[in-house]
């Protein structure tokens, strides 16, 4: 499932997912989003993704859960982006 949580965030959740799975799904997303070309109008332009992942822990709330996901997110941002946080 994949939901927009903000104006640049969106959050895809996977079930029954080892962390090196969820690591793979999504280092395939950063590498396929930094390799693809978008265009506007005339002008080309590539950009980038940062990427946190974050386990839901049995009993965990879910803004709990979506709080540790965004500071997974802030640590990739923070790595120099475009990169997977776990």
């Amino acid at each position: 499932d994949i939901y927009r949580l903000g104006g640049e965030e969106f959050v895809i959740l996977l079930e029954n997912h080892s962390d090196q799975l969820a690591l793979e799904h999504a280092e395939d997303i950063r590498q396929a989003i930094e390799k693809h070309a978008f265009h506007n109008q005339d002008t080309q332009f590539k950009i980038t993704v940062s990427i946190g992942i974050a386990k839901r822990m049995l009993g965990q709330s879910t803004r709990d859960f979506l709080l540790c996901a965004d500071k997974k997110l802030y640590a990739a941002k923070n790595k120099g982006r475009n990169c997977v946080c776990i």
